[in-house]
């Protein structure tokens, strides 16, 4: 095939590339080797201009359309006069890695980074370099490949919210719970609180008014605990209408305090939102280092019922 038939292959290819000339980065790095470095890390932590120095001594050759239009540029020579855009903020550290690479006489380099368009634009992307056979030993050819992945990190992040997060509320659901129960069980964040909340009377909401409603009283109850808890607390829904939370470095005495605010802000919501109220029998159980988590939440589960008992009992007035 001509060579014309590979420049049209190049310039319309569906992905960016990026034709590139590394030789000044040889000779940077080749002078450094016969002086006898040999913990190139070392070195350019004692060095990181060296980094700079090789993304500057980088020449381009050619690119494609999609290259210019991954970057926001109106032209090709635009972004050759832009082009220390490519290895800027974030991905100077990826350029460290395939400097990295090309030391240890790699001819490939992968890795995932984010670059910026000319107008300022953050795009997530996966930056792969090979050098172009027969020219290993010079690198005056280097094929840059770049492919936006920002929906593909998008569905990733996605999938892993789903894997810890509950869908109707936001909180988080049993699986992380359980997770973070386990690595706070061996860490240095005792004494630690776990509370158990149960919605009351969910069952009778479901059957009389829908699971409509049911959900929507779910959903108030999670914004009202999401409140009432700290950022570095660990609320999730669990089951049906059952929340828990496990507050580290906290003592029983702070977590009777939490319990009282919730109880306040039950009352408060209830006032200003007449209708559907809301109800919730509420447990808690705290240990000190060596305590067992899951036995706190079962204690923490028994005084729940205990204090839901209590409400049974109640006389009416």
């Amino acid at each position: 095939m001509s060579d014309e038939h590979f420049q049209v292959l190049f310039e319309y290819a569906p992905v960016a590339l990026w034709e590139q000339d590394f030789s000044g980065i040889k000779s940077f790095l080749g002078p450094l080797q016969a002086q006898g470095v040999t913990d190139f890390d070392s070195y350019l932590d004692q060095h990181p201009e060296a980094v700079e120095d090789c993304i500057s001594a980088i020449r381009s050759i050619k690119l494609n359309r999609r290259m210019v239009d991954l970057f926001g540029a109106n032209t090709e020579n635009e972004l050759f006069s832009s082009s220390g855009s490519l290895y800027r903020d974030d991905m100077s550290k990826v350029f460290r890695e395939g400097l990295r690479a090309i030391w240890k006489g790699n001819c490939s380099f992968k890795q995932e980074g984010i670059v910026y368009s000319l107008n300022g634009n953050r795009v997530e992307v996966s930056l792969e370099w090979i050098v172009v056979p027969g020219y290993e030993e010079s690198l005056k050819k280097v094929l840059i490949t770049i492919r936006e992945i920002n929906e593909q990190k998008k569905a990733e992040m996605y999938i892993k919210y789903l894997g810890t997060h509950d869908v109707l509320t936001g909180l988080y659901n049993r699986a992380y719970l359980e997770e973070e129960r386990n690595r706070l069980e061996h860490s240095r964040k005792f004494p630690i609180t776990i509370i158990i909340a149960d919605l009351d009377g969910l069952k009778k909401v479901n059957e009389a008014l829908g699971h409509i409603a049911g959900d929507d009283l779910i959903k108030r109850s999670a914004e009202l605990l999401r409140t009432a808890f700290r950022a570095e607390d660990v609320v999730a829904r669990i089951g049906g209408g059952e929340f828990a939370i496990i507050m580290p470095t906290t003592d029983l005495s702070a977590a009777e305090q939490s319990l009282e605010r919730i109880r306040d802000l039950i009352r408060e919501h209830n006032r200003l939102h007449p209708g559907l109220a809301i109800n919730i029998s509420l447990g808690a159980a705290s240990g000190e280092k060596g305590a067992r988590l899951l036995n706190l939440q079962r204690e923490a589960n028994n005084r729940m019922y205990l204090d839901k008992r209590s409400k049974s009992l109640r006389p009416e007035i």
